[in-house]
């Protein structure tokens, strides 16, 4: 069961800047993911952003504000202060799974992957679950835009343990 406090509204700053936040990394070209989704790339993004802004905001920690094109960007979104590397995923609906593509494969730079549900300025944040159980090939699911990895909201672990996921 969720407590108040797993829900965070963001202050209309916060959402400003998850939308420049986005377009700046776009200008500068650092977003080059190719999305799997019939909306706006643009909004996608954007969701994605308040949704790791939310997450950063609930653990008391700094989001990753870099905007300029990084030669060595990293795969995870941030790092919690217990040094857990987070890979922050956004859902919209409460039914919704967490979700990744295959191109994490051979990733050792996530620890967990956190999932956060919602739609401005309001989210929950829902779960989390270690990369090795997400990333198997028993999650390979097919939801019309080709294989990706899922897992239901009900089989995430609660925040309260995501200091298990500590890099030994």
């Amino acid at each position: 069961m969720q407590s108040i406090s797993d829900v965070i509204t963001l202050t209309d700053a916060e959402v400003r800047l998850a939308r420049h936040l986005v377009m700046t990394r776009r200008h500068h070209g650092q977003v080059e993911r190719r999305l799997r989704s019939k909306r706006d790339p643009v909004e996608v993004e954007v969701d994605g952003m308040e949704a790791e802004l939310a997450f950063c905001r609930f653990q008391n920690i700094y989001p990753d504000l870099e905007t300029t094109c990084r030669s060595t960007a990293h795969q995870y979104d941030c790092i919690t202060a217990d040094g857990v590397r987070v890979d922050v995923k956004w859902c919209e609906r409460q039914r919704d799974h967490l979700i990744t593509i295959p191109n994490k494969i051979g990733c050792n730079e996530i620890d967990a992957f956190v999932l956060v549900q919602g739609k401005r300025p309001t989210f929950r944040i829902v779960g989390w679950t270690p990369f090795s159980t997400l990333i198997d090939v028993s999650k390979l699911r097919d939801f019309g835009y080709g294989p990706t990895y899922a897992m239901a909201q009900e089989d995430l672990s609660p925040m309260a343990t995501l200091h298990e996921a500590r890099p030994s």
